[in-house]
Protein backbone atom coordinates (compact mmCIF):
# COMPACT_ATOMS: atom_id res chain seq x y z
CA UNK A 1 0.00 0.00 0.00
CA UNK A 2 2.67 2.43 1.03
CA UNK A 3 4.57 1.72 -2.32
CA UNK A 4 1.35 2.46 -4.44
CA UNK A 5 0.96 5.44 -2.66
CA UNK A 6 4.89 6.95 -2.78
CA UNK A 7 4.59 5.83 -6.67
CA UNK A 8 1.37 8.47 -6.72
CA UNK A 9 2.80 11.44 -4.00
CA UNK A 10 6.19 11.65 -6.34
CA UNK A 11 4.06 12.37 -9.01
CA UNK A 12 2.67 15.47 -7.16
CA UNK A 13 6.38 16.25 -6.66
CA UNK A 14 6.42 15.88 -3.05
CA UNK A 15 9.55 13.55 -3.50
CA UNK A 16 10.95 13.57 0.50
CA UNK A 17 7.13 12.37 1.39
CA UNK A 18 7.67 9.72 -1.68
CA UNK A 19 10.95 8.63 -0.32
CA UNK A 20 9.50 8.30 3.69
CA UNK A 21 6.86 5.90 2.45
CA UNK A 22 8.77 4.10 0.20
CA UNK A 23 11.52 3.88 2.93
CA UNK A 24 8.42 2.28 5.18
CA UNK A 25 7.65 -0.32 2.47
CA UNK A 26 11.16 -1.41 2.07
CA UNK A 27 10.87 -2.35 5.71
CA UNK A 28 7.31 -4.26 5.44
CA UNK A 29 8.78 -6.68 2.25
CA UNK A 30 12.54 -6.59 3.95
CA UNK A 31 11.20 -8.41 6.85
CA UNK A 32 8.97 -10.69 4.30
CA UNK A 33 12.18 -12.09 3.02
CA UNK A 34 10.85 -12.24 -0.44
CA UNK A 35 12.53 -11.39 -3.15
CA UNK A 36 10.03 -10.57 -5.51
CA UNK A 37 8.59 -7.78 -3.40
CA UNK A 38 12.05 -6.41 -2.29
CA UNK A 39 13.09 -5.75 -6.27
CA UNK A 40 9.64 -4.10 -6.36
CA UNK A 41 10.16 -1.81 -3.93
CA UNK A 42 13.72 -1.41 -4.54
CA UNK A 43 13.13 -0.53 -8.05
CA UNK A 44 10.28 1.81 -7.00
CA UNK A 45 12.86 3.59 -4.30
CA UNK A 46 15.12 3.94 -6.96
CA UNK A 47 12.83 6.14 -9.77
CA UNK A 48 12.39 8.30 -6.46
CA UNK A 49 15.72 8.87 -6.05
CA UNK A 50 15.96 9.88 -9.37
CA UNK A 51 13.59 11.85 -9.13
CA UNK A 52 15.68 13.41 -5.97
CA UNK A 53 18.51 13.44 -8.12
CA UNK A 54 19.98 11.17 -5.39
CA UNK A 55 22.97 8.83 -7.74
CA UNK A 56 24.40 7.18 -4.41
CA UNK A 57 20.83 6.26 -3.48
CA UNK A 58 19.85 5.31 -7.08
CA UNK A 59 22.97 3.20 -7.13
CA UNK A 60 22.27 1.28 -4.04
CA UNK A 61 18.60 0.91 -4.96
CA UNK A 62 19.41 -0.45 -8.40
CA UNK A 63 22.10 -2.81 -6.98
CA UNK A 64 19.36 -3.68 -4.58
CA UNK A 65 17.16 -4.64 -6.91
CA UNK A 66 19.20 -6.37 -9.14
CA UNK A 67 20.30 -8.50 -6.55
CA UNK A 68 16.92 -9.42 -5.85
CA UNK A 69 15.94 -10.06 -9.20
CA UNK A 70 18.53 -12.52 -9.52
CA UNK A 71 17.23 -14.30 -6.70
CA UNK A 72 14.29 -14.88 -8.62
CA UNK A 73 15.29 -15.38 -12.18
CA UNK A 74 12.98 -12.16 -13.59
CA UNK A 75 14.00 -10.48 -16.57
CA UNK A 76 11.42 -8.01 -15.63
CA UNK A 77 13.20 -6.63 -12.63
CA UNK A 78 16.56 -7.23 -14.36
CA UNK A 79 15.54 -5.12 -17.38
CA UNK A 80 15.06 -1.42 -15.26
CA UNK A 81 17.56 -2.33 -13.03
CA UNK A 82 20.17 -2.13 -15.65
CA UNK A 83 18.64 0.69 -16.66
CA UNK A 84 18.91 2.59 -13.47
CA UNK A 85 22.95 1.43 -13.09
CA UNK A 86 23.16 2.95 -16.64
CA UNK A 87 21.78 6.25 -15.45
CA UNK A 88 23.97 6.25 -12.66
CA UNK A 89 27.10 5.43 -14.83
CA UNK A 90 26.34 8.26 -17.20
CA UNK A 91 25.77 11.02 -14.00
CA UNK A 92 29.15 9.71 -12.39
CA UNK A 93 30.98 10.51 -15.83
CA UNK A 94 31.50 6.44 -16.68
CA UNK A 95 30.75 6.13 -20.51
CA UNK A 96 32.71 2.73 -20.69
CA UNK A 97 30.04 1.38 -17.72
CA UNK A 98 27.10 3.32 -18.86
CA UNK A 99 27.68 1.26 -22.04
CA UNK A 100 28.33 -2.27 -20.55
CA UNK A 101 24.71 -1.58 -18.66
CA UNK A 102 22.34 -0.26 -22.08
CA UNK A 103 24.19 -3.48 -23.64
CA UNK A 104 23.12 -6.08 -20.86
CA UNK A 105 19.41 -3.70 -21.38
CA UNK A 106 19.34 -4.59 -24.96
CA UNK A 107 20.29 -8.75 -24.18
CA UNK A 108 17.52 -8.68 -21.30
CA UNK A 109 14.94 -6.55 -22.92
CA UNK A 110 15.34 -8.70 -26.04
CA UNK A 111 14.51 -11.41 -23.71
CA UNK A 112 11.85 -10.23 -21.97
CA UNK A 113 10.25 -9.06 -24.85
CA UNK A 114 10.55 -5.64 -23.94
CA UNK A 115 10.97 -3.80 -27.36
CA UNK A 116 10.56 -0.29 -25.74
CA UNK A 117 13.16 -0.99 -23.54
CA UNK A 118 15.74 -2.60 -26.04
CA UNK A 119 14.50 0.67 -28.25
CA UNK A 120 15.68 2.88 -25.54
CA UNK A 121 18.76 0.95 -24.72
CA UNK A 122 19.90 0.98 -28.38
CA UNK A 123 18.95 5.18 -28.62
CA UNK A 124 21.55 5.37 -25.46
CA UNK A 125 23.85 3.16 -27.38
CA UNK A 126 23.80 5.74 -30.20
CA UNK A 127 24.06 8.82 -27.92
CA UNK A 128 27.56 7.09 -26.84
CA UNK A 129 28.64 6.50 -30.22
CA UNK A 130 28.06 9.86 -31.02
CA UNK A 131 29.95 11.02 -28.63
CA UNK A 132 32.85 8.98 -29.39
CA UNK A 133 32.93 10.08 -32.92
CA UNK A 134 31.71 6.82 -34.24
CA UNK A 135 28.68 8.56 -36.90
CA UNK A 136 28.58 5.81 -38.76
CA UNK A 137 27.93 3.12 -35.76
CA UNK A 138 25.65 6.12 -34.22
CA UNK A 139 23.27 5.84 -36.98
CA UNK A 140 23.27 2.41 -37.46
CA UNK A 141 22.40 2.01 -33.95
CA UNK A 142 19.34 4.80 -33.99
CA UNK A 143 18.38 3.53 -37.41
CA UNK A 144 17.95 -0.09 -35.00
CA UNK A 145 16.55 1.90 -32.55
CA UNK A 146 13.75 3.75 -34.67
CA UNK A 147 12.97 0.39 -35.98
CA UNK A 148 12.15 -1.32 -32.78
CA UNK A 149 10.43 1.38 -31.79
CA UNK A 150 8.28 1.15 -34.38
CA UNK A 151 7.66 -2.57 -34.30
CA UNK A 152 7.20 -1.89 -31.02
CA UNK A 153 4.51 0.87 -31.32
CA UNK A 154 6.07 2.75 -28.66
CA UNK A 155 5.97 6.17 -29.81
CA UNK A 156 7.73 8.29 -27.25
CA UNK A 157 10.78 5.96 -28.00
CA UNK A 158 10.34 6.13 -31.93
CA UNK A 159 9.80 9.83 -31.73
CA UNK A 160 13.19 10.52 -29.21
CA UNK A 161 14.56 8.02 -31.84
CA UNK A 162 13.63 10.63 -34.88
CA UNK A 163 14.85 13.21 -33.54
CA UNK A 164 18.01 11.64 -32.47
CA UNK A 165 18.78 10.46 -36.11
CA UNK A 166 17.87 13.66 -37.40
CA UNK A 167 20.39 15.40 -35.48
CA UNK A 168 23.43 11.97 -36.42
CA UNK A 169 22.76 12.71 -40.21
CA UNK A 170 22.99 16.68 -39.62
CA UNK A 171 26.19 16.15 -37.89
CA UNK A 172 27.24 13.81 -40.54
CA UNK A 173 26.36 16.87 -43.30
CA UNK A 174 23.08 14.60 -44.70
CA UNK A 175 21.13 17.43 -43.84
CA UNK A 176 18.60 16.17 -46.76
CA UNK A 177 17.78 13.14 -44.94
CA UNK A 178 17.91 14.48 -41.71
CA UNK A 179 15.02 16.70 -42.80
CA UNK A 180 12.65 13.62 -42.88
CA UNK A 181 12.70 12.58 -39.40
CA UNK A 182 10.99 15.58 -37.98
Amino acid sequence: MEAALALAVVQTGDVGRAAVLVDRARATVAAGGEHWAIAAVSLLGAQIAVAAGDVSLVATMAADAHRHAEATDFDAFRVPASLLEAWVAERRGDSDAATRAYRRVVDLANRAGFADHTAFALSALASHALASGEMARAEGLERRALATAEAARAAWTAAHARVALGRILTMAGDTETAATYP
